[in-house]
């Protein structure tokens, strides 16, 4: 084959080799140097021009402290993310090489845009520490570059680099965070050097994509190795994802923060090893725990581990195939006996399992006063038999922190709606295309705050949604929200908060507002809360009617007791004076007690905001042989008319406890007859009024209803957005679509459309309509 004897440019053959094309000649760096020399030489006056525009740019002019910056979070939030997040599309005009298709994209390219970016670059040598393993070229210059810094090795593992991050993990001089994103089968090479890392290490992230793999067997082996060695003071971050348990050692004696997710079960430790390892970190803050829980009976032995009282000397995770080193820096260690590990610097708990794991780890740890602690029930298939003991260990810390002073102040209920089964699964359980509406799995959100904790909550529980809609309905919901509310020391708190909160009637609402003396605050957002307004709208006609009862008693004993007089006084005795009055006879059991301890529900309740609210709602209510607080009854009152009767009977029990009796004859309502409304007759000019009502954002809102409310609300504010005009208010109230699919076989009882009209099986009850005929006669 003929070839050519001219030889080429020095700058033809470095194109040549970066654009990929071939060259005869070899590659000679100060023959390069030197040709590219001649070159900027000959067109100075060009490059010195370049050289000026560039540094009249905005971006050239920034300070150098302000550049570094830039660079440092540049290389420290994209070293290391998956390549599918870092593509870089090729510039235009180039072909072929380098230049061609799509590459990664790496931060050590801003080196490469201009002059000044190079040199801010270059002459800060903690941004070299980011070492980049997405391609050997980014790996190799960064290395280079970092010098004596402490290195970041963050990465997603793969064939490409599997072999560079070995020997970086292995004999790099200082490493301070790992961060790897791997599948199983990579992982496996790293894990060896993953149980012994750098002395200086402080941060550990592992994450482990099972996907596609089997895990029910044995997924990791032990490492050949031992798992113990010298304590490494250094270490305080680590967070593990689908990786093995004994990556998380003992030897970690300052560790702050242990985050844990999705171990699987064959390689969860037992009860007394978790204990035994979580003892050894008293410098905890943060714990986290997400389907990573311990295996709940001790009689289930760790894969390949020894028992703790075969030695003294071995350690929990041992291997049984390797003798203990015999270095003089390893401690012995001692047999775990505790049920219970103290961790005195604990700040947030966050737990994400079923409701026995959940108790078992409250259970097992002493936990300081002012932690602040999560919890995500995710199973509630064993909820008659597990949320008792939850309840109990819930009790037992909450008590604790609301006698130290740290008592909640606010309290907010949402209430979670979703799909009980994902769109690819509703033909199968459904029965295919004739389905148009799923079930839908509810749950609950408990969230508290104090006065030390104002954005963050120090409470957080979520009760569902659980995958089967049989223990996600409002029975399983309630029963454990109320086992839950009692457990909760509330007598604190002023605010309460209801977001999407309707499932609860006022059966379960009467045993709720027991606890809540100091309420003075109701949000209310979203589904309207009927329940609550009901339990206080039957409360306070209660205590109107005992006061009614217990005057009339005590106006007959008076006119009694007179009446002795009289014929004492008309008959008196040898002395000829008035014998002295006899005691009254002792209250009988059945008396009512007096009024200063009648139980007036929320007695300082002064401010509700109601924020896009459909205030033409109906409620719903508990029938005789339905399960508790199903949607079988429906109530078709108003939300904001059984709320201005609500507030008119409170206003009316204040005034009573405190003030003269009502006449008999003065009515408190009046009927519309062209609606079949209530309609509220302002009476009582010195009434005890709340002190705010807001409606901002809210639904379906009557006009008269609205403007009635002043009658009772000292401060009454409505943006009159969805107000009813009189051809559409029909006084009846309105639902939104509950249960299953309307159309189908699969209509659950009460399920009713968002215009209100109700399909068979359904019995409607005009409940606010008959209470006040009730009281007019």
């Amino acid at each position: 084959m003929l070839t050519t004897s001219r030889p080429l440019p020095a700058t033809t053959a470095m194109t040549g080799r970066i654009m990929g094309h071939t060259s005869n000649r070899s590659f000679s760096l100060p023959r390069i140097k030197v040709a590219a020399s001649s070159l900027l030489n000959r067109n100075d006056s060009r490059f010195a021009e370049l050289r000026q525009q560039n540094h009249q740019r905005a971006a050239c002019q920034l300070p150098e402290r302000v550049l570094r910056h830039i660079f440092e979070l540049c290389a420290s939030t994209t070293v290391g993310s998956p390549d599918s997040e870092l593509s870089l599309a090729s510039p235009r005009g180039r072909s072929g090489g380098i230049g061609s298709g799509t590459s990664t994209w790496s931060w050590v390219m801003i080196t490469y845009v201009c002059h000044t970016w190079r040199q801010t670059a270059l002459n800060f040598p903690e941004l070299w520490r980011f070492v980049d393993f997405s391609h050997p070229r980014w790996s190799a210059i960064t290395l280079s570059r970092s010098k004596m810094q402490s290195l970041c090795i963050h990465a997603v593992v793969g064939r490409h680099n599997l072999q560079q991050l070995h020997r970086t993990l292995q004999f790099a001089h200082q490493i301070e965070s790992v961060r790897l994103d791997s599948s199983l089968h990579h992982i496996h090479g790293l894990l060896d050097t993953l149980v012994h890392p750098n002395p200086s290490l402080e941060s550990i992230t592992v994450r482990v994509n099972t996907a596609g793999h089997g895990v029910e067997g044995q997924v990791y082996p032990l490492p050949a190795c031992p798992l113990v060695g010298p304590d490494l003071p250094a270490m305080q971050y680590l967070e593990l994802h689908s990786a093995p348990f004994y990556l998380i050692s003992e030897r970690f004696i300052s560790l702050k923060e242990l985050h844990v997710y999705d171990l699987t079960t064959c390689e969860r430790p037992t009860l007394h090893q978790f204990l035994s390892t979580l003892s050894k970190y008293t410098h905890l803050e943060h714990l986290t725990l997400e389907n990573a829980f311990p295996l709940c009976t001790n009689s289930v032995p760790f894969p390949g581990v020894q028992p703790l009282s075969s030695s003294p000397l071995t350690s929990p995770f041992h291997s049984p195939s390797t003798s203990p080193p015999s270095a003089p820096s390893v401690k012995p260690c001692s047999p775990f006996r505790e049920t219970h590990v103290t961790l005195p610097r604990l700040s947030t708990l966050s737990l994400t399992g079923t409701i026995p794991e959940i108790t078992m780890i409250l259970d097992s740890l002493t936990l300081p006063d002012d932690v602040s602690i999560t919890c995500t029930i995710t199973s509630l298939a064993d909820w008659q038999q597990s949320v008792p003991k939850l309840a109990q260990a819930l009790n037992i810390h909450s008590w604790a922190s609301a006698t130290a002073g740290y008592a909640m102040e606010t309290l907010v209920l949402s209430g979670i709606e979703e799909d009980a089964y994902p769109p690819a699964m509703r033909g199968v359980v459904y029965g295919g295309a004739h389905t148009v509406t799923p079930l839908i799995a509810k749950g609950v959100r408990i969230r508290g705050f104090n006065s030390q904790s104002t954005t963050t909550p120090f409470f957080d529980l979520a009760i569902g949604p659980d995958a089967d809609p049989d223990f996600s309905s409002d029975e399983v919901m309630v029963h454990t929200l109320t086992a839950i509310w009692k457990a909760l020391p509330l007598a604190n708190v002023h605010t309460l908060v209801l977001h999407d909160f309707d499932i609860v009637t006022q059966k379960t609402w009467t045993q709720f507002l027991k606890n809540l003396p100091s309420l003075r605050v109701l949000d209310v957002t979203g589904h309207a809360p009927s329940g609550f307004v009901w339990a206080l709208l039957l409360n306070a006609d209660a205590c109107i009617q005992r006061e009614e009862r217990e005057r009339e008693r005590r106006e007959k004993r008076e006119k009694k007791k007179l009446a002795s007089l009289r014929g004492r006084s008309a008959s008196p005795n040898v002395e000829g004076a008035s014998p002295p009055l006899s005691p009254l006879p002792p209250t009988s059991p059945l008396t009512p007690a007096p009024s200063s301890s009648r139980m007036l529900f929320a007695p300082k309740l002064t401010d509700v905001y109601l924020h896009g609210v459909d205030c033409s709602s109906g409620g719903y209510m508990v029938a005789q042989g339905a399960p508790i607080n199903s949607h079988w009854d429906l109530d078709d009152s108003r939300f904001l008319d059984v709320l201005l009767a609500c507030l008119q009977m409170r206003s009316q029990a204040h005034w009573m406890l405190g003030s003269s009796p009502r006449s008999a004859s003065t009515p408190l309502f009046s009927v519309s007859s062209r609606s079949g409304s209530p309609v509220l007759q302002p009476m009582f000019a010195s009434t005890a009024k709340l002190r705010s009502l807001s409606l901002a954002n809210c639904r379906a809102v009557p006009r008269h209803a609205a403007h009635l409310l002043k009658e009772f609300v000292a401060h009454c504010v409505w943006d009159h957005r969805g107000m009813l005009n009189e051809a559409e208010d029909n006084g009846l109230a309105r639902y939104r679509k509950v249960g299953s699919d309307l159309t189908s076989g699969n209509r659950s009882p009460g399920a009713v459309d968002v215009h209100g009209y109700g399909k068979e099986g359904v019995r409607h009850y005009y409940r606010l309509k008959t209470l006040l005929d009730e009281l007019e006669c």
